[in-house]
Formats: structure tokens, C-alpha cells, sequence
């Protein structure tokens, strides 16, 4: 519970510049009285081939030093903290720093009800489910009958159903400790946990009865009253063993804070009441070390299929036969996909078809399946050694005029499709056995998708969560009844003191630097005045062709709703808002689309009077925090006011180096390629600081989590280093904040440091535009 050109020509415009960059500076600033801290400089240098250069470029890499082990280097650890000491130090200046926080936590103050699922297919049915209300800075697990939900519906779950079952809180003393995933036995009568640390990407398995409750801490790892095994280094693929005697796994290597680039997926099979030591490895790493498995298995248990990815458009699938021979590395398997060259996730199988969402021939997916015919098995060495290509028969065919982001097996032999349609989440019903609509679900819908939750592919209820930019939850289940789905909603969740009516949205366009039209949501207040005098927030991701539109945020809602400002969603090229083709026309060596788009949209704002002149502030997470951090570099002067980059790889070359790895090369480019590494080198943030093109940077806060294994803090480190010996004098902030024990999910859903990030991100831009709140 997953993108460069010099602006400036001429003595005079470059004059110009300057003048007006200062004119506009922060208020509240001065390094006089906050100079930066030091940083010493290294002689570190990496070189890469260049086709623009004919040759070798080589550039300096300072702050190499920063990209030692945070945990374990206490050089790094002062310097870090010497970053938020200074930051603190802006902060103290927010002199109604009670009235944001507590806005921020009124935008946290309802019943945050997440993962409910319901195992119709249980020896006795039952709901489970998540809870977490504000002051709580973990959930709770509940387990429900279906008769006590149907009671917590009637009240729309004023009080949560059921019984307590797990307090994730009680994982660790400090609340650093949660769970990523879970799988319940297809009985129902156990389940799988995976305990992480500190929103860590691998963790430990461990099992209990869902009999056995656990409510308080004890110093046994995973809680006391589960069963004896623990299972390290999984990643959260699981799939128990249709008789419930075990379950297969995906286990990883140690990501050593995320600086290991060989990933070492392996597939193993551990029995319940037996020591991991027993456990029997089925599949071996694949020789390349950027190699991730993921797994599926057939409700009768006859089928177990592995896919192996390497990135986007980088899959091959293989099957074998579990029940029918000794567990073992010496199995006989199949493949079906060996060849590694388009996109594939295994939805489900149906007898000895496999269905599979493909982009072969089709950008914006479709369904196919293959015929596994398991006359042709054999044992091998290494699954790569099997070559035989199963030819696919297209099911369901691609739309043109949607794009298929994922597919949910439902009642055996229907999926229901989660479509992106003008940049929202739909969900539409197929038979897979026809490849036929039957429905639109929930078509009248005007929040958009957040959450599609089911047992197993065999259930005929799946649970879906809604939400919106001021309703930050409405549950809804949908139940096939023999002919068609029917629905009935568990709750509607809203903040107190706000109605739906009070706000508005309206769906709009700014035209890019190439002529092209970029579609953007803008959110407001009914009381906002379109005068040219709101500040607005720009929310953006913008790339591997997801949609982040009209979700629910309690930074943003706070932000909207205490200044009046507009929130604004960016559907630039590099997401999905229109479909695989426009994510293709932001990604690689066509990525300064999407910096150009974005840009667009902030001076559509700016025109349409929507937002001021000087206030827009853009904002990203991950990946959109790169774009916020590019953009910030390249957009004219005083295009923005304040930017937010949070938890961003701003060293691109630092990516490649770490676990991600290649992952990452059809979205951003493979920089080992003479002309893509020109395009990367081009749009960099850490490479492209340079006070001679660019005299005065933007106030910026990057915000980093100090245990990310995935975007490791040395980014943040790195750049917010060069950026204050670049700008030594700065008119504006350039500062950063660091959330404690998190990692990449938004401080993993521990809402005190949530709320902690979020009050220095609100009181950041506060300062930077000179805003009053309203409320």
C-alpha cells in the first residue's frame, strides 16, 4: 500500500532578472542573520559518454561524501542537523505556528478507515480492517461479521465494528514499526503479516491466528501471541498454499538503505510451525541483478506463475505445476513469456488459462491470455534457460480513449478494470471469458478511486474507497449478485466544520510551449475571489503515467482552506491523464515536456486571474519532486513564489547508482547512453545549480526522510548543499526539512510526523509569500 534550456539570453534580460528577482524576495530572510552552514567539498568526479560532446564529459561531484550511510556517520548525521537547525530557525518566524498545526490536524480529525476487506470465502465470513483517528500515530486493526458491519453502516460507522484485533502502535516503543502488507489463509484462519521499520521497503513475515489478538507491547518482535516463525528480507509478494499448510514468497536482499543494487529475488516456500531455516528455495535469483519476482497462484492451487520484471516493458512469466511435485529447486516449470520485451502483470488464471494485462500492440493495455500446457515442463538450471513463447489471444482489447491502470480478478472469471478517463480514476466490469462489457461501475461517481480491495479472485465483493481534495473518504462495497453489481455504502467520511458545498472545481486547460493542450483541475473555496490575488498550490506527479488528481491531502485541504488559496492539479505529459500516449510524450528523451507543461499550467493560473502573480506554488512528491525542483530552475523569473519538493531524487546520477537502478531508464533515460545522457544531464537538479545563468533561486524547502531506501537522503543532502554555496547571499530560503524514522510513503503513515512535516511545509510557504490565514 507508487520527469534544459538556459532561459535567459542577453545582458539586458539577464539585468532585468535580477532586478526583479530581489524586488521579490522572501520576506522574513536574511543570511546575515541565518547564514548557511558549511559543507566541505570534495574531489569527486564521474564521467559518462556524450553524443552531444563527441566523447567523455566529466563533472564534479563535491558533496560525494553525503552519500555515506545517514544511520551510521556522524559527519553526515551534523550535517543534517545542522540543516534543520537553520530551518527551525526560519520556522520560529511564524509567529501563528498553534493556528497552522492545528488546521493541519482538523484536516487529520476524522475516522481514517483504510484496507477493508471482506474474505466472503472464509470458513465464517468476516470484515478486517484499519483505524486510525487523529492523535494516533498508527492504526488499529478490527475484525468484523458481516452483521456488524451492516450495523456500523446504519451509523455510518460513528463507532468502528466489530473487535480490536492488531494495535500496530504496540509493534515498537517509538511507533517506528508497522505493517506494509498482509494475506489472510484462504480459510481465514491465519494471517501473514509483513512488520517493516521506520517505512523501510523489506521486512520480516510473521503469522498468527486471527483468534489470537495483539493489543499490547511486548518486546517480541511481531508481538507476542503469534506463531513461532519469523521470515526475513520480504519484499510483500505472498501467496498461501491452497490447503493452508504454508505459503510461497518473494524474498530480497538486504537493500542496505538502499544503496545495493542487486535486488537477489528469490522464490521460497515456507511451512507453517517450521524455522525459516527449513524453508525450501523454489526459483534462484536471476543473473541480473535489477530483477524483481512477483507471483500468482490459481484458487484450486494447481498453478503457480512467476513473473520476473526488470523495469517498465521489461517482463517474462513462467508456471509450474506446485501440487504435483516435491517442493524443490529442481521443479519442472514452463515458460510463457520468456522473452523480456513488453509490459505484463499476471491478473489471474481460469483452468489452464492465464490471463495477463499486456502492452504489446496496445499503449493503453489490454487483456490476453495463454494456454499453459504443461506437456512441455522440464527442470533447468535457471528459468532463463526456458525458451518456449506461448502465443496470447487478446481478450478484452485496449481503448483508445482510456487508459487501463490495473485489473481486479472478480467472482472467478470477471475483472473489473480501473481506467484512467480524463484524468480520473473509472472501473468498468468485463467477462473473461467473453472479453465483454457487462457494466460501468458506480457511474455516477464524482469523487475518484482511491483504494479497490478483495480477498481473492474467487470473491464476489470487492470494497472500494473514494475520496476528493475536501472529503478525504467515502467506502463503498460492490457485490455481484448473478447478473449484475450492486452496491451499498459503508460511510462517508468528511472533516468537521466543511460541506462538499463549499467548495468548487473546475477542469481547464493551458496550452505548452509546443502548442499542446494540458489539462488541470483548480479546487477553491466558494468564498475565493478570482481577482488575480489567491496564492495556489500546484500539485503534480507526472510520471510512469499515473494520475495524482482530486485526492484527498490534509496539507492541501489546510492550505486551501486556511488562506483561500486554489489547489491545482497539473496533468502533465509524463502521467496518464490522457492515456498511455501521453505518457509516452513525457517520459525519456521527451521529458522536458512535462517540465514545459507544468510551467504552462503556473502561467495559465497567472492569466486566468486564477492565482497571483509570485504565488503559485508548485509542489511534487518523489518523482513530482524532481519536476518541482526542475521547474523551479527553468521557469522565468517570479513565475513562483515557493517550492515544495518532497522526497525527491535530485541527483539523477545517484539513482542510477543505487537500488532503483534501471528501473527507472524507459521513464527518465538510461544515462550509460551517449544521447540520453545529454538529455539527463540537461534537467539534473543537482547538476544544473549555476548562479551564472540563474542569479536568485526560488525559496525552496526539499523534504527528506532520513530512513528512504528508495530516494536515500544524500539527495536532499547533496543538493541543498550546492544549492547554499551556489546562492552564499540568497534573497530567499533555500532550506530543508527531515522527517524522522520515515521512509518513502509519506512518512509511512505515522500522522505525528506527518503533521510535523506538514506544519513546516505550510509555515514554509506562509512566510516565503507573506499570507495571512483566513481561517
Amino acid at each position: 500500500m507508487h520527469s534544459l534550456k538556459t532561459m535567459l539570453s542577453g545582458l539586458l534580460l539577464l539585468s532585468l532578472f535580477v532586478i526583479d528577482s530581489f524586488a521579490n524576495k522572501a520576506p522574513c530572510w536574511s543570511t546575515k542573520d541565518t547564514p548557511f552552514p558549511k559543507a566541505r567539498r570534495v574531489d569527486k568526479t564521474w564521467t559518462y559518454r556524450s553524443a552531444k560532446a563527441h566523447g567523455n564529459v566529466t563533472f564534479p561531484d563535491p558533496y560525494f561524501w553525503l552519500e555515506q550511510p545517514y544511520t551510521t556517520t556522524k559527519e553526515v548525521q551534523e550535517f543534517a542537523a545542522d540543516q534543520q537547525a537553520l530551518t527551525e530557525k526560519y520556522m520560529s518566524k511564524c509567529t501563528n505556528a498553534e493556528s497552522i498545526t492545528q488546521s493541519i490536524k482538523d484536516a487529520f480529525d476524522y475516522n481514517s478507515y483504510f484496507d477493508i476487506t471482506f474474505l466472503d470465502n472464509a470458513i465464517n465470513p468476516f470484515y478486517f480492517f484499519s483505524l486510525q483517528r487523529i492523535g494516533e500515530s498508527r492504526k488499529t486493526y478490527y475484525i468484523a461479521t458481516p452483521e456488524e458491519m451492516e450495523a456500523g453502516r446504519k451509523t455510518n460507522f460513528a463507532n468502528p465494528p466489530g473487535h480490536k484485533y492488531f494495535d500496530e502502535g504496540a509493534l515498537s516503543v517509538n511507533g517506528t514499526a508497522s505493517i506494509q502488507t498482509y494475506q489472510f489463509s484462504t480459510n481465514g484462519l491465519y494471517l501473514a503479516y509483513l512488520v517493516i521499520d521506520a517505512d523501510a521497503d523489506v521486512g520480516t513475515w510473521y503469522v498468527r491466528k486471527t483468534t489470537s489478538p495483539f493489543l499490547k507491547y511486548s518486546k517480541t518482535p511481531g508481538g507476542d501471541g503469534r506463531l513461532p516463525e519469523a521470515v526475513p528480507r520480504g519484499d510483500g509478494h505472498i501467496m498461501w498454499r491452497s490447503d493452508n499448510a504454508g505459503f510461497y514468497y518473494v524474498q530480497v536482499n538486504d537493500p542496505e538503505g538502499g544503496t545495493n543494487t542487486d535486488i537477489g529475488s528469490v522464490l521460497r516456500y515456507h511451512k507453517l510451525g517450521t524455522a525459516y531455516e527449513k524453508d525450501v528455495l523454489l526459483v534462484h535469483a536471476d543473473p541480473s541483478q535489477d530483477s524483481f519476482y512477483s507471483i500468482v497462484e490459481s484458487l484450486d492451487g494447481k498453478w503457480l506463475v512467476l513473473v520476473n520484471s526488470k523495469g517498465a516493458g521489461q517482463t517474462s512469466i513462467y508456471a509450474t505445476r506446485p501440487l504435483e511435485q516435491t517442493l524443490s529447486d529442481k521443479m519442472k516449470w514452463i515458460s510463457i513469456v520468456p522473452t523480456q520485451e513488453d509490459d505484463l502483470t499476471a491478473i489471474t488464471t481460469i483452468g489452464d488459462d492465464l490471463y495477463v494485462q499486456s502492452d504489446h500492440d496496445a499503449p493503453n493495455y489490454k487483456t490476453v491470455k495463454y494456454k499453459m500446457d504443461w506437456s512441455k515442463a522440464r527442470v533447468v538450471n535457471k528459468l532463463q534457460d526456458l525458451n518456449d513463447n506461448v502465443d496470447p489471444v487478446d481478450v478484452i482489447p485496449a481503448r483508445k480513449d482510456a487508459l487501463l491502470n490495473f485489473a481486479v480478478p472478480f467472482d472467478n472469471d470477471k475483472v473489473v478494470y480501473v481506467m484512467t478517463e480524463n484524468g480520473k480514476y473509472t472501473l468498468y466490469l468485463y467477462s473473461l471469458l467473453t472479453g465483454k462489457l457487462i457494466q460501468q461501475v458506480l457511474p455516477n461517481e464524482t469523487f475518484t478511486a482511491h483504494e479497490v480491495i478483495y480477498a481473492d479472485s474467487g470473491s464476489k465483493n470487492i470494497v472500494l474507497a473514494y475520496w476528493g481534495p475536501y472529503s478525504p473518504r467515502k467506502c463503498v462495497q460492490i457485490t455481484w449478485d448473478g447478473t449484475k453489481v450492486v452496491d451499498k455504502t459503508f460511510f462517508i467520511e468528511t472533516v468537521k466544520g466543511t460541506k462538499p458545498g463549499d467548495f468548487m472545481t473546475e477542469e481547464l486547460e493551458a496550452t505548452s510551449k509546443d502548442g499542446t493542450k494540458v489539462p488541470y483541475y483548480a479546487v477553491h473555496h466558494k468564498d475565493t475571489k478570482r481577482d488575480g490575488t489567491a496564492p495556489a498550490m500546484m500539485h503534480f506527479y507526472a510520471t510512469y503515467g499515473d494520475v495524482e488528481n482530486l485526492f484527498w491531502y490534509p496539507m492541501h485541504y489546510s492550505f486551501m482552506n486556511s488562506y483561500n488559496a486554489v489547489l491545482v492539479y497539473a496533468g502533465a505529459r509524463g502521467g496518464g491523464d490522457k492515456g498511455a500516449d501521453w505518457h509516452i510524450a513525457g517520459e525519456g528523451m521527451r521529458k522536458q515536456n512535462t517540465f514545459d507543461d507544468l510551467i504552462a499550467v503556473a502561467q495559465d493560473l497567472v492569466k486566468r486571474k486564477i492565482a497571483a502573480p509570485g504565488k503559485v506554488v508548485p509542489e511534487g512528491v518523489s518523482a513530482g519532486g524532481l519536476n518541482a525542483a526542475v521547474i523551479a530552475r527553468q521557469a522565468p523569473p517570479n513565475t513562483f513564489g515557493a517550492v515544495l519538493s518532497d522526497l525527491p531524487p535530485l541527483d539523477w546520477f545517484l539513482i542510477d547508482r543505487s537500488r532503483a537502478g534501471s528501473s527507472q531508464y524507459e521513464d527518465f533515460g538510461n544515462p550509460h547512453n551517449a544521447t540520453e545522457f545529454d538529455v539527463i544531464r540537461s534537467w539534473s537538479p543537482l547538476q544544473n545549480i549555476d548562479a551564472t545563468e540563474q542569479k536568485v533561486y526560488p525559496p525552496i524547502l526539499v523534504t527528506a526522510s532520513d530512513s528512504d531506501q528508495r530516494v536515500v537522503i544524500a539527495h536532499a543532502l547533496k543538493f541543498t548543499a550546492q544549492l547554499q554555496f551556489s546562492y552564499p547571499n540568497s534573497p530567499n530560503p533555500l532550506l530543508m526539512h527531515i522527517a524522522k524514522s520515515a521512509g518513502h510513503s509519506d512518512v509511512g503513515n505515522n500522522q505525528d510526523t506527518a503533521i510535523i512535516k506538514n506544519f513546516h511545509q505550510e509555515c514554509f510557504v506562509q512566510l516565503a509569500l507573506g499570507l495571512t490565514k483566513y481561517r
